[in-house]
């Protein structure tokens, strides 16, 4: 228990260290042994590589000192052999009961004590998990977990019992083919009751469908009371410090009595300890003793933390009793993380990857993979897809033009047609929009991606992703139908609208009052865009003939999180090309920010993350100031722009950057563009097949307009879009000084997909 102890501390505060970096005055609030356990119980079932790098992140396999050979603890089918000539009296056992285990002399310099077999780590998950529940403690405190299986689906039966034994986790049949959202709900009653109701909701609608096999649960609820109760009496109005200059009102709890306190000299911070009745468990709080810095004081304590400063600081011996002044705020935290970007970018990556997972421990048809949001990650895929192909249509014989458009705009707008599409109308829809994937040698047509369904729920999901409430920017996503009122539509067409974009049918009279109609459609994507968006169809694009359109306006507006100071923003020269400039105000800032440099198209990469780090700005500057852009250009494709970007390749480092405070408006018809990538038939009245929306199936889209705008400043982004598809009849900072043309776009970190694409070439 020790050896897990010490593991799981250490992920807790690598964990900490990708939550935190990025958000320095941000609230931060998880639980490492929730996280460690759940992945732990995946954990029995991977194989190969994936186990190895799970073993690796969780912190399971301690490195061996130098020149020792040590196996990777998932290759150890034997237990192992005890060196220096012990033989085996410190072998685990189930039944013994001991307060602590001391490492005999003769085995401290023994390299292979580092490592432990598969057994022994799941052998102290249980060992936890029934210390951690045991009855007559002075407090509650419960950790449970729970396997819910596709009754249909096979899994092998090792695994089975290996998480019942190890992990109390037993094995509840339902069925996700046809009832996933009954499932969803069920999961989601066991976690609220498993926490007192504190958790609710924890899958979130769309989360589960037909496709899921498998969904493993952990819950971990703690309720205690102080050793020393704080008197409620002493509870006064106080202003909590934010920063140097802000602050907030909070109550403050407050009392004078004995408790353990250190000094932590090498960070100026005191570390105080707060028992709860019993004393099994407490509290540990460190405390900066000033505010060093521009934000929350923390940023040395953070930077020094270290496990074995940890340990060291918290040690019994480090803490005297002393009599304490404690002030404390009375608070109330509730927060919620999207682990996958962050396990990826600690180097959890295969268990998360359908084409290299080994799960074949779990189920011996091997096709599992961890997924928060499967679906939506091959929606991510054919939207970048989809996104980098436009992008080049768009830049055929203009390379020397800005570009900005929203691909996720686009495509969920095409979509909603999608739902009405029959025959190669749908065929030519899915190719272009990349859900299906390029047909392999010999074969004559593309091999399916995702079903028609599988679509519109990753659409349904994303949705919501981006429209949650409590986010620390603007994000919305809007969707709405305006039809002819005097036309028939199909009901299945409008509820799957209804049901997947959230699209309601406004009935409209384009026979008589089409101007008004269109004058209305402006008034919904100007209010939806906060006003950037204006004009969005011009006089004439709807008639009397119009029977429907189908509008989305997607807007974004999101405060840096870290702001470039005003007052550094200076004038500058921004170049066109080898001989031409232009006049333009550079912003600049010196600060941590992932970089890496690409070396096939020598080029920089660059992220600059807005509040709460779930969407980033992406830059990639060619080093080339006259050619480097149209060589980034021709190489770019999606497996290279994944490649590029991924977080493992991206080191966070001090970097001078200097960009450009810029706005942008652009307007397409996106008909010819989409022709000239394979979309044809829906928009020929002679071949179209939209007999899905209507019975008469007299329906064409006759255009398909997109507009798009990105306001970049010191501040942050501001960012809007909409389409409408009208059916008509410590070192030196390295330097980023982005003074010439460049690639940029906005990604929702969570999904990975791409909201907002551009090429800024001119102010």
């Amino acid at each position: 228990m020790e050896r897990l102890s010490s593991a799981n501390t250490q992920f807790s505060l690598n964990l900490f260290k990708k939550i935190g970096g990025g958000n320095a005055s941000g609230n931060v609030f998880y639980s490492p042994i929730s996280i460690s356990s759940a992945l732990a119980m995946v954990s029995l079932g991977a194989k190969g590589n994936t186990a190895a790098q799970m073993f690796k992140v969780l912190g399971f396999n301690n490195p061996a000192k130098p020149d020792a050979a040590t196996p990777a603890p998932h290759q150890q089918a034997q237990k192992p052999q005890m060196p220096c000539g012990v033989k085996g009296q410190h072998e685990p056992s189930t039944t013994q009961q001991t307060q602590k285990f001391e490492i005999p002399p003769q085995l401290k310099k023994c390299p292979t004590q580092a490592v432990q077999t598969e057994d022994q780590i799941h052998s102290s998950f249980n060992k936890l998990t029934s210390e951690l529940n045991k009855p007559g403690v002075p407090y509650v405190l419960s950790l449970a977990n729970r396997l819910y299986g596709d009754q249909s689906y096979q899994f092998v039966e090792k695994f089975l019992n290996d998480a019942k034994r190890y992990y109390e986790a037993g094995l509840e049949k339902v069925d996700f083919k046809k009832k996933s959202e009954a499932a969803r709900v069920d999961i989601n009653k066991w976690v609220e009751k498993k926490t007192q109701e504190k958790i609710k909701d924890l899958l979130p609608q769309g989360s589960i469908d037909a496709m899921t096999k498998l969904v493993l649960v952990n819950a971990i609820y703690f309720k205690g009371n102080w050793e020393k109760k704080f008197p409620k009496e002493a509870t006064r109005d106080g202003q909590f410090k934010l920063n140097k200059t802000q602050t907030k009102p909070v109550k403050m709890m407050t009392q004078e009595s004995k408790f353990p306190l250190g000094f932590i000299p090498e960070i100026n911070s005191q570390v105080l300890e707060l028992p709860y009745v019993g004393k099994n468990l407490s509290m540990l709080i460190i405390l900066p003793n000033v505010i060093q810095d521009e934000a929350t004081g923390l940023q040395k304590l953070e930077k020094a933390l270290t496990y074995e400063k940890l340990m060291e600081w918290t040690k019994p011996s480090m803490m005297s009793q002393q009599e304490v002044e404690v002030s404390l705020p009375r608070f109330k935290m509730e927060e919620t993380y999207d682990m996958k970007s962050l396990l990826i970018s600690m180097g959890m990556e295969d268990v998360f990857d359908g084409k290299k997972v080994n799960l074949s421990g779990m189920s011996p048809n091997n096709d599992l993979v961890v997924s928060k949001l499967v679906k939506m990650e091959r929606l991510s895929a054919a939207n970048t897809r989809f996104s980098l192909n436009l992008f080049k249509k768009i830049s055929e014989g203009n390379a020397s033009k800005n570009v900005f458009y929203s691909p996720i705009s686009m495509s969920s707008a095409l979509a909603m047609v999608l739902l009405g599409a029959k025959g190669n109308t749908a065929a030519q829809m899915f190719k272009v929009l990349s859900f299906t994937n390029p047909p392999k040698p010999g074969a004559a047509t593309p091999a399916p991606n995702v079903s028609a369904d599988q679509i519109h729920s990753s659409f349904n999901k994303l949705m919501s992703e981006l429209n949650k409430p409590g986010v620390p920017y603007a994000l919305s996503l809007a969707n709405r139908l305006y039809g002819e009122q005097s036309y028939q539509f199909l009901e299945k067409f409008l509820n799957d609208a209804k049901t997947y974009y959230k699209a309601g049918l406004e009935k409209v009279d384009f026979k008589k009052n089409s101007e008004a109609a269109r004058v209305n459609i402006n008034k919904w994507v100007e209010k939806n865009t906060q006003e950037k968006i204006k004009d969005l169809l011009q006089r004439g694009r709807v008639s009397p003939g119009t029977k429907l359109v189908l509008v989305n306006a997607i807007y974004f507006k999101g405060n840096w999180e870290k702001k470039f100071p005003k007052e550094a923003t200076r004038d500058g020269q921004f170049k066109l090309n080898k001989t031409q400039t232009k006049p333009v105000k550079m912003m600049n800032q010196n600060a941590e920010f992932p970089l890496a440099f690409i070396q096939e198209v020598k080029s920089q990469v660059l992220e600059l993350p807005y509040v709460k780090n779930n969407l980033s700005m992406l830059i990639i500057l060619p080093e080339d100031e006259t050619t480097g852009l149209q060589k980034l250009e021709k190489a770019l494709t999606y497996e290279k722009l994944m490649e590029w970007t991924k977080p493992s390749k991206m080191q966070k480092q001090e970097v001078e950057v200097s960009l450009p405070r810029f706005k942008m408006e652009e307007t397409y018809d996106m008909k010819s563009l989409l022709i000239s990538m394979g979309m044809e038939d829906v928009f020929d009245g002679q071949k179209v097949n939209l007999s899905g929306m209507s019975p008469n199936n007299d329906l064409v889209v006759s255009g398909v307009i997109h507009k798009a705008f990105v306001e970049v400043n010191e501040e942050g982004t501001e960012a809007a879009a909409a389409t409408a598809t009208d059916d008509f009849n410590a070192s030196m900072p390295n330097p980023f000084i982005a003074d010439h043309p460049f690639l940029f776009f906005i990604r929702h970190n969570p999904s990975n997909s791409i909201l907002f694409f551009g090429r800024f070439c001119s102010p």
